[in-house]
């Protein structure tokens, strides 16, 4: 399932998890602190897997930053998810962010 960040909530993925369904579902910070801050920490450890592109023909690059096994929120942190975080940076230096939490581990980083 691929659904945006209002979504992103325990009930819900409960129910995905419930199917055993794969998901996409958009973050954001307000609304996922608490992933937020488990990302940032992993961050700092070194912890997290980084991908970047070169600039295509219009300037663009991307940035991304991957993170397994982190709690989705406050409230529920039993409900595991791994959080894809990338910046899209425009030829002017304008970096618009984007963040999902997914039950598609890489296998290629530690949990």
């Amino acid at each position: 399932m691929v659904e945006d960040a209002l979504y992103a909530m325990g009930s819900h993925i409960r129910q995905i998890q419930k199917h055993q369904w794969d998901f996409i579902i958009g973050v954001k910070a307000d609304g996922n602190a608490k992933l937020f801050e488990h990302f940032e920490a992993r961050r700092r450890q070194g912890a997290v897997k980084k991908m970047e592109s070169k600039a295509d023909k219009n300037g663009i690059s991307l940035h991304c930053e991957w993170a397994n096994n982190l709690p989705l929120n406050e409230s529920n942190g039993d409900i595991r998810v791994n959080m894809l975080h990338c910046h899209q940076i425009d030829a002017k230096g304008r970096q618009t962010s984007f963040s999902w939490g997914t039950s598609i581990v890489d296998n290629s980083i530690l949990s």
